[in-house]
Order: structure tokens, then sequence, then C-alpha cells
């Protein structure tokens, strides 16, 4: 065997044992470079993440002043409340003794009430003596009715006739009467005078 033959079987053996050698760092460099790819692509999103993250940050940090704020309000307005509560609690306090003198009104009122009640029921039956009364006055004035109707008027005419007439009579004598009471005075002279002479003789 010649010397290049050697060489060329020595470069033969090299090369399957180089290629026996770097055929597995080579496929482990092309999962290594896959994996680096990989992992690029997966920063990229993380970044993507990250920016959209920071963005969500920046919103929660607005969030939370605005929640603050809100709080704020909300304690305040919770002061207030409380605040409210305790004006409340003494006006239903108020409330409750109004209601308890009210019950206890309702209770004189309805003791009135049944008072009340008792005297219409009285009224009502003196109502109904009044009544009885009352037919009672109208029958006695209806009798009143027809005795002077029957009675009284009849009377009354009567007697206001035998007036009239004597009137009339005692008119148709008023001249004489006046003569009369002349002649009676000149009477009682002269049994004045009469008189006299008769004590004078005796």
């Amino acid at each position: 065997m010649t010397d290049n033959e050697l060489l060329l079987s020595i470069a033969e053996i090299m090369d399957k044992k180089l290629d026996s050698k770097l055929t597995p760092i080579e496929n482990d460099i092309r999962e290594v470079k896959s994996d680096i790819y990989d992992i690029k692509t997966d920063v990229q999103t993380m970044k993507a993440d990250i920016l959209d993250l920071q963005s969500d940050v920046r919103f929660i940090k607005s969030d939370i002043q605005t929640m603050k704020a809100d709080i704020l309000d909300l304690q305040s307005d919770v002061r207030f409340i409380k605040s409210d509560i305790q004006a409340m609690k003494a006006d239903i306090l108020d409330l409750q003794s109004d209601v308890c003198f009210i019950k206890s009104d309702i209770q004189a009122m309805k003791a009135d009430i049944l008072d009340l009640q008792n005297d219409v029921q009285y009224m009502k039956n003196d109502i109904q003596t009044m009544k009885a009364d009352i037919l009672d006055l109208q029958n006695d004035v209806h009798a009143i009715h027809l005795t002077q109707e029957n009675i009284i008027l009849p009377r009354l005419n009567t007697i206001e006739s035998c007036y009239t007439t004597t009137y009339t009579r005692y008119k148709s004598y008023a001249d004489k009467m006046a003569a009369a009471f002349v002649d009676i005075d000149l009477l009682k002279k002269v049994v004045s005078e009469h008189s006299e002479k008769l004590q004078k003789i005796s």
C-alpha cells in the first residue's frame, strides 16, 4: 500500500469518525438554534405581554387612585351616615315616646267613645220618649183645636154678638147718660140740702 492510499484510507477513517462525532453535535446545534428561536419568540411574546401588563398596571394604578378617592368619599359618607343614624336613633326614641303617648290617648279616646255611645243610647231612649210625648201633645193639640172649633169659637161668637148688641144699645143711650149724670148731681145736692135742713129741724 502506498503512502497516498494510506493517507486516503486514514482520511476516510477520520471523516467517518468526524461524521459520527459531528452529526450529533450538528443535531444538537440545530436543536439549540430551534430552542433559541423559540426562546426569542417567547421573549418577543413576553415583551408584548410585559407591555400589556405595564399598560394594565398603569390602568390599575389609575383605578387604585380613583378607588382611593372613592374610598375617601365613602368614608366621609359613612361618617355622615353614622351621624344620620345617631340622629335617626334619637328620632326613633322620640317617636316611640310619642307612640306611647298616642296609645295612652287612644285608650282614653276609646273610653270617651264608650261613654259617648252610652250617652247616645240614652239620648235615643230620650228621643223615643220625646216622640211619644210629642204624639201625646199632638193629640192634645188636636183635641184643643176640636174644643176651640166646636165649643170656644161658638161661645166667643155668642159673646161677641152679645157685646156688639150691648155696645150698640149703650151707644144709643150715651147722650142720655150724660144728662142722667147731671140729674144725679142735682139730686145729690138736693138730698144734701134736705139732709141739712132735717138735721136743723130735729
